[in-house]
């Protein structure tokens, strides 16, 4: 059979690629909004496409506590004594995305962290 809600009033095609990347930014929204991050800073990444940074972001999960200490020691975040997997993802990610700031935006942000005291 014809499918009819592929067409507009005058009969031709309609486009369904706004309602595709609505959907996909709303998945990514999402995504960002498990990983704790706040959206307003995903469009200011710098040198890495959102999706890049999520994937990284998530494979993190994976880790185990002790790969999860290794990279925190491998990005100089220090960790506290008996810090759980929880404790070190959030660092490790909050970590990853200053990184991705452009300067602009990380400056920005240090100005708010040190307004709060």
């Amino acid at each position: 059979m014809f499918d009819f809600d592929g067409l507009d009033e005058a009969g031709s095609p309609t486009s369904s690629a706004p309602q595709a990347e609505d959907a996909e930014d709303d998945h990514l929204q999402v995504r960002w909004q498990r990983l704790g991050v706040e959206p307003a800073q995903v469009p200011r990444l710098d040198g890495i496409s959102a999706e890049g940074a999520l994937d990284e972001m998530e494979a993190l999960s994976s880790l185990r506590a002790k790969d999860l200490q290794r990279e925190c020691e491998r990005a100089g975040i220090p960790i506290p004594a008996g810090a759980e997997k929880g404790e070190l993802l959030k660092n490790l990610r909050q970590v990853f995305v200053w990184k991705c700031l452009d300067v602009i935006s990380l400056k920005d942000l240090v100005q708010k962290l040190c307004a709060r005291g």
